[in-house]
């Protein structure tokens, strides 16, 4: 383990949290007016961020997103992106982020064996597949674009 025995190992991995979005928690208890995420001219503090998570949260439940699901994010890097990540982690469920610069079909490749049961796009979206249901494309407060598995459960 490179001069890190297994007890280290063990030990550093017991101290960190059980999700990562478990990590802005401290902070917006603590210094909730502090700022947590900067975009342009746009500030977060920690308690906004914790409000956008809790209310991300939500909607993904509303979709049925579950502990276990994949949750595929095209995006750039942005505030949305913090969120939905933060947002996924907060049901258990998995996110699979992809840059969104790559081709449709380089898209497809991470798509096909991550087999994600919603696809959240911030910029183009990939071409719907027949396993997703293109009906469903409600506006998240995180997403330009949503899709929900016909497949999934």
């Amino acid at each position: 383990m490179n001069g890190t025995t297994r007890r280290e190992a063990d030990e550093i991995l017991a101290e960190l949290p059980d999700r990562i979005s478990d990590v802005i928690k401290p902070f917006a208890r603590q210094s909730p007016d502090h700022p947590a995420l900067v975009q342009g001219d746009v500030t977060w503090t920690y308690a906004e961020l914790a409000a956008v998570v809790v209310d991300t949260t939500v909607i993904l439940e509303l979709y049925d997103i579950r502990p276990g699901d994949r949750v595929m994010i095209v995006s750039e890097n942005s505030l949305a992106l913090v969120a939905l990540i933060l947002a996924i982690s907060e049901i258990d469920a998995w996110s699979v982020v992809v840059n969104p610069r790559l081709s449709a079909r380089e898209i497809d490749l991470i798509r096909e064996p991550a087999a994600p049961v919603a696809c959240s796009t911030r910029s183009r979206c990939p071409t719907p597949r027949a396993n997703t249901r293109s009906a469903m494309t409600p506006t998240l407060p995180c997403s330009a674009g949503w899709r929900r598995s016909a497949l999934a459960h």
